[in-house]
């Protein structure tokens, strides 16, 4: 992985440009497959997601009981978080503990491993 190291304002707060995302795109795509930077190339996106950015999915719905506005996403910003989710399998609701960095959204769940 290509570590993203852009400059920053007072208080750590990141400063990223166009041309930053540009040139990092490039050097990730340049290390994850050259031959994207010349060529139409199919990815799989999930194999490059997992295997490349070392992300985790899990595939799950947040949980939202009856009258309650659906939840649009989470993130866990520390370890041992806990998230309501509904087990399609066992028709019942759950809670799952996190990670610290989790993110979830209504098509599934990632995480750095």
């Amino acid at each position: 992985m290509i570590d993203f190291a852009c400059p920053r304002y007072k208080h750590n707060v990141p400063y990223v440009t166009d041309a930053y995302i540009d040139n990092y795109a490039e050097a990730v795509a340049r290390k994850y497959n050259p031959k994207m930077l010349k060529d139409v190339v199919e990815i799989d996106y999930m194999h490059f997601l997992e295997s490349f950015l070392e992300l985790d999915f899990r595939f799950t719905d947040i949980y939202f009981g009856s009258g309650e506005e659906p939840v649009l996403g989470a993130t866990a910003f520390n370890d041992g978080d806990r998230l309501k989710i509904f087990d399609k399998e066992r028709e019942c609701s759950d809670n799952i503990v996190l990670s610290r960095g989790s993110s979830f959204s209504p098509s599934g769940s990632y995480s750095k491993v």
